[in-house]
């Protein structure tokens, strides 16, 4: 898993998603401009030999579990975590984009089904050297 900042190495990033109408300029914008506490990543798959076959952009965000509580428990909930911050807050993995619907990279081969597996088979230990305790595949078709 990389930042941004390391997907400049990476030759691939600039042909990542190439078969959809978002490609990777789409998650470098969206990366930009919503910042909102989101931690973003990028899982960088490659295969037994060590060679970039897909990357895909991920988040991290601290989910509060309490979000819709009324006005008086959000006050209560609010003294608990003066002295307890992480009270019913939940580190959070995201697989990926924050806005909008998520794609599997392929970079044009027909490869997506090994690249799913290849990312399967990181996600939870990714997640749980991060201390996230949810990993969520949001919004894939």
């Amino acid at each position: 898993m990389v930042s941004r900042a390391d997907l400049a190495r990476h030759p691939h990033w600039r042909a990542a998603f190439a078969g959809e109408r978002k490609d990777h300029r789409y998650y470098e914008i969206v990366e930009d401009t919503v910042r909102q506490g989101f931690d973003y990543r990028y899982f960088v798959i490659k295969d037994d030999s060590g060679t970039v076959r897909a990357i895909q952009p991920c988040f991290f965000l601290d989910q509060d579990l309490l979000q819709g509580l009324g006005r008086q428990a959000a006050a209560l909930v609010e003294r608990v975590r003066r002295l307890w911050p992480r009270f019913m807050r939940m580190r959070t993995l995201m697989v990926g984009c924050v806005a909008g619907e998520g794609h599997l990279d392929h970079a044009g081969d027909s490869s997506r089904g090994s690249h799913a597996r290849l990312l399967a088979a990181d996600v939870a230990r990714h997640a749980r050297d991060l201390k996230a305790h949810l990993i969520v595949l949001k919004e894939f078709p």
